[in-house]
C-alpha cells in the first residue's frame, strides 16, 4: 500500500468518526489528547516508579493497561451516546458537557500521575483534587447514572420550555 492509498483510508475513516460525533470539537479534540496523556503517564508511572495505585505490588500490569484502554473506549461511546440524544431532543449541548465532565476526570488523572512521580504541583490543585476525591470516597469511579439522568432530565425541561417559548411566539 502506498502513502496516498494509506492517506485516503485514514482521511475515509476520520471523516466518519468526526461525521458520527457531528463535527469534530475542539472538546472532542482536548480529551483525545488528555486520553493518550493520562495513559501514558499511568504507563511511566506504573513502569518506572512503581507505585500504580491500579496494582497490588504497584507494577505495571498489561491487564490493567488493557482495561485502562477499554475504559477509554467506552467513554467515547458515552459521548458518541451524548451525541445522539443531542440529536433526538433537538439540542446541541450534551455531547459537549459530557466530554467536558471527561476532560475534567482526564485533567485530575494526570495530575494525580504526576505528583506521585514527584512532579511538583500547585497547593491550590491538589488541595482541589482532594476535596473532589473525600466527597466521592464511598462512590466508584463508574459513571453516577443518577446523575446523568438528572442532566438528560433538566435538558429535557429546558427543551420543553424552549419548545413552549417558540410555540407560544407563532400564536
Amino acid at each position: 500500500m502506498n502513502i496516498r492509498s494509506l492517506m485516503m483510508v485514514c482521511g475515509t475513516i476520520g471523516s466518519f468518526i468526526a461525521g458520527a460525533f457531528g463535527g469534530w470539537t475542539t472538546s472532542l479534540t482536548t480529551l483525545c489528547i488528555l486520553m493518550g496523556i493520562d495513559f501514558f503517564t499511568g504507563v511511566v508511572r506504573a513502569l518506572l516508579w512503581q507505585n500504580s495505585s491500579k496494582s497490588e505490588d504497584g507494577a505495571y500490569n498489561s491487564s490493567i493497561g488493557a482495561r485502562g484502554i477499554a475504559k477509554k473506549f467506552f467513554i467515547i461511546v458515552i459521548v458518541y451516546i451524548a451525541h445522539r440524544i443531542d440529536i433526538e431532543i433537538g439540542a446541541n449541548y450534551l455531547r459537549d458537557g459530557v466530554a467536558i465532565a471527561y476532560i475534567v476526570n482526564e485533567s485530575m488523572s494526570i495530575i494525580e500521575n504526576l505528583g506521585m512521580m514527584g512532579v511538583p504541583i500547585p497547593d491550590i490543585l491538589m488541595q482541589g483534587i482532594s476535596v473532589l476525591k473525600n466527597k466521592n470516597k464511598d462512590k466508584d469511579d463508574s459513571i453516577n447514572i443518577g446523575m446523568f439522568l438528572a442532566a438528560l432530565l433538566a435538558a429535557d425541561v429546558v427543551l420543553a420550555f424552549s419548545f413552549y417559548d417558540s410555540y407560544a411566539m407563532q400564536m
